[in-house]
């Protein structure tokens, strides 16, 4: 949903009076009106199911990146609110002394090519689509590729797109296998 060309629809079809635009978004209800204040002057309000909140915070509801942390933080809080359940569980934080696997390889074979594929956590430099909040760094999954004695053969971010859009050149196996395939 583009809530500046919404709003603008909404300004072009304003006849005096108050008027709504009603748009369901994942499970929420969102409401967009425009109209005049008591001073004559023209406004936006904006709800979330029951709550009217500010812009911001329905920009930030609206962001479509699970990942990040800001949209989860202000969808958290809004459902709460309103009182819907959170329907994306809370990430538990992990000991500082925990424990995990150094490396958890797999091994590949794709037309004759004998590879691993290792996981890896990206940063991953990030600009919100709806511009609800200023760029932020995502811990990203993805896979680095290696030959069978060591060598890196390909990973990372993806040099293809922006730097303000990174993301895993290789999300998961699938696209290390497809690219596997592809040389």
């Amino acid at each position: 949903m583009d809530l500046d060309h919404l709003e603008q629809q909404l300004a072009v079809q304003f006849s005096g009076k108050w008027i709504t635009e009603v748009l369901m978004h994942n499970d929420l209800s969102v409401r967009v009106s425009f109209g005049q204040n008591r001073r004559g002057e023209p406004t936006y309000r904006y709800w979330v199911d029951t709550a009217r909140v500010t812009r911001e915070v329905l920009v930030a509801t609206m962001c479509n990146e699970s990942q990040c942390p800001w949209h989860q933080d202000t969808l958290g809080r809004l459902r709460q609110f309103v009182g819907k359940p959170n329907s994306m569980p809370t990430q538990r934080k992990r000991a500082a002394t925990h424990v995990t696997a150094l490396q958890q390889e797999h091994r590949l074979s794709v037309n004759g090519k004998d590879c691993v594929a290792r996981p890896a956590k990206l940063a991953c430099l990030w600009r919100c689509p709806v511009g609800a909040h200023p760029p932020v760094t995502l811990k990203c999954d993805g896979w680095d590729l290696f030959t069978a004695d060591g060598k890196c053969i390909a990973g990372g971010l993806d040099p293809n797109r922006p730097r303000d859009a990174a993301y895993p050149l290789f999300p998961n196996l699938s696209a290390v296998q497809t690219w596997l395939a592809a040389q």
